[in-house]
């Protein structure tokens, strides 16, 4: 997919991602917060959100930065960012619309940062780019991702169900990029966030969805003891974070 196609697509999804994004209750964002404050990584002078998005870490991470510049190239998706800026912090703050090929390219000394972050960045997807990103930090360089995500019953009913079930593939890229590092010399440091909590599904979607491949007898097995008193099916949850940073050589 190229730059232009994947810039659509973000603009066209932003309004859901956003959604999505705001629902969660996960404190990602000030848990990572205060790891980075633990390890002198926060606070700094000048600090760059690479493909920042909505700016779901704004909020955490602004008051332990002088210089906050959030770089994406979704419009809609800095537009929402911008709104999580407060009134007396707007000097602070730079959102920047830019492709992160075009941030990578550019040589001036003034977009170079202390510290570069970058969250679930789907374009980080190349390792030699991890050199190229180092560039433009003084300090630090920071990535965060979803290393793993579980429930107990879905995969039991994909299983049944013989549907794939094979883990997301982005799920092994912050191994990847710290056995890169470590073979061009980097000291990198990992600390993992893992979240647990319970969601109540309503039955009738689960039956709806499932009945025809597993059969009614077979299920109602399966979902028996998952059912609480209203008849609700009751998951565990589990994801996992996973932040890898390294000192600029």
């Amino acid at each position: 997919m190229d730059e232009q196609t994947e810039q659509d697509y973000w603009n066209q999804f932003a309004a859901e991602y956003i959604a999505i994004q705001a629902e969660s209750t996960i404190p990602i964002a000030q848990d990572a917060a205060a790891y980075l404050i633990q390890q002198n990584i926060l606070p700094t002078l000048h600090f760059c959100d690479l493909a920042g998005g909505s700016g779901r870490y704004l909020p955490a991470f602004l008051p332990h930065v002088a210089e906050y510049t959030l770089l994406d190239f979704s419009e809609k998706m800095l537009a929402n960012a911008a709104q999580k800026v407060p009134i007396r912090k707007k000097e602070q703050v730079h959102l920047q619309l830019e492709t992160q090929s075009s941030f990578l390219a550019t040589t001036q000394t003034n977009r170079v940062y202390d510290v570069l972050f970058s969250a679930m960045n789907p374009a980080l997807n190349e390792l030699p780019l991890l050199l190229e990103i180092e560039k433009k930090a003084r300090r630090f360089v920071v990535l965060l991702r979803v290393t793993n995500e579980q429930d107990t019953l879905l995969p039991k009913l994909a299983k049944l169900a013989r549907e794939p079930t094979n883990p997301d593939p982005t799920w092994t890229w912050m191994e990847s990029y710290a056995n890169y590092l470590e073979r061009h010399g980097r000291q990198t440091t990992s600390k993992q966030f893992d979240y647990s909590w319970t969601e109540n599904l309503d039955k009738s979607l689960i039956v709806h969805a499932y009945s025809k491949q597993i059969g009614a007898q077979q299920l109602n097995e399966l979902l028996l003891p998952y059912q609480n008193e209203q008849q609700e099916i009751v998951i565990h949850c589990h994801l996992q974070w996973s932040l890898l940073w390294w000192p600029v050589v």
